[in-house]
């Protein structure tokens, strides 16, 4: 497939060197990142750098000849294949989500036990916490809790027996210092 990229892009030459570069990428790391799914290599993908626009060709890679390749290639030019992707708002949410599937898919595939402390501690303490929350019961009446009437009720007898008391002794004891005033 390479020699045939590289063939046709020597013949027609002055056709495409004004649209396109031509270019190979070892591994599938780069094309996956710009079609935001697993692509296997060999896999023949023409992207616009400035508008993150790409084309994907309908025919498959084993049945490609020259002649396809341009007419896919000279059909892009002139504005006839679907462009995919883009930086519009919903390819940006789309391409944000799958980043972050490939992080934590490659955090899981290197370090599994890490990942999963890393993960599932917060998720557990999280849980915990709305488990709580939503578990509460809110029917308990505040008497049940606290048991105020009951220690206001005696507090208060208390204090007027004190306050009668008290009373009682003032007055008894102004009668003595009026008795002893009068002796």
């Amino acid at each position: 497939f390479h020699t045939l990229v590289k063939e046709t892009a020597k013949t027609y030459y002055f056709d495409l060197h004004d649209h396109f570069q031509f270019g190979w990428t070892d591994g599938d790391e780069l094309a996956t990142s710009i079609l935001l799914k697993p692509t296997p290599p060999p896999a023949l993908i023409v992207f616009n750098v400035s508008s993150y626009q790409y084309f994907v060709s309908e025919d498959p890679v084993e049945y490609m000849t020259k002649e396809s390749l341009s007419i896919f290639l000279k059909s892009i030019t002139k504005g006839e294949i679907r462009a995919f992707g883009g930086k519009g708002i919903i390819q940006r949410f789309k391409r944000m989500i799958f980043e972050l599937y490939s992080a934590v898919h490659g955090m899981f595939a290197s370090q599994p036990l890490l990942s999963c402390c890393l993960f599932g501690l917060p998720l557990g303490v999280l849980s915990i916490i709305c488990y709580t929350l939503c578990s509460t019961d809110n029917s308990v009446e505040r008497e049940e809790i606290y048991k105020e009437s009951d220690d206001e009720e005696e507090e208060s007898e208390i204090v007027d027996e004190n306050h009668v008391a008290s009373s009682q002794v003032r007055s008894g004891s102004s009668e003595n210092s009026d008795h002893d005033k009068n002796d």
